[in-house]
């Protein structure tokens, strides 16, 4: 058996044609099983690709205890925060209690109201609230406009002031100011429902 190889392989031409067949043969199995080949490859990068994802939706997890916490603080501040709300489940209702609010406030100003008229609620379109304005208005000297205006905007319940148009009157020897103030307050839109 040696002697043959060693005769085969002198000559050269049949050399040639081995080691071409030999390369086709090689050719030929790569591409026979090289798509198992590639299987392998491709599934060992999607195994890393997938322990990355396990991996993050594992820390996702982790974090959701301290999620749910900001998700609690976050409720309890909100409703600290609509604790300041008009009371009143239609916006009727609530407007009575901005009238309610203004009258006391008139009153420790000192200050006297010529009318109150309660203005269309407009409904906040990204927030689930509505807004209840109220107009009245109002006959004083600057210091007590100034100390109700204070008063309206530090009080327990949410209220802006909207608009505010000034005219000065003489009266004798005093200025008086006549104020019409538009004032709104907030409800949940839960609460409006019913309008």
């Amino acid at each position: 058996m040696k002697r043959f190889i060693a005769r085969f392989f002198r000559d050269r031409k049949k050399l040639f044609y081995f080691v071409v067949l030999l390369v086709l043969f090689a050719a030929g199995l790569s591409y026979r099983f090289f798509p198992l080949i590639e299987e392998v490859l491709v599934s060992e990068e999607e195994i890393v690709i997938k322990e990355k994802q396990v991996e993050k939706y594992r820390q996702v997890i982790g974090s959701r205890e301290d999620l749910q916490k900001r998700h609690d603080a976050l409720q309890k501040s909100l409703s600290s925060m609509e604790a300041g709300f008009l009371n009143g489940s239609t916006p009727s209702l609530a407007a009575v209690d901005i009238q309610n609010v203004i009258d006391s406030i008139v009153r420790t100003s000192e200050v006297s109201v010529s009318t109150v008229r309660v203005m269309k609620t407009k409904d906040l379109d990204k927030w689930p609230y509505t807004k209840i304005p109220v107009q009245f208005s109002v006959n004083s000297n600057i210091r007590q406009l100034r100390d109700m205006l204070y008063s309206i905007q530090s009080s327990e319940k949410y209220l802006t002031i909207d608009d505010i148009k000034l005219s000065v009157l003489r009266r004798r020897n005093e200025d008086v100011i006549r104020a019409d103030i538009t004032v709104s307050g907030f409800i949940k839109k839960t609460a409006a429902a019913g309008k």
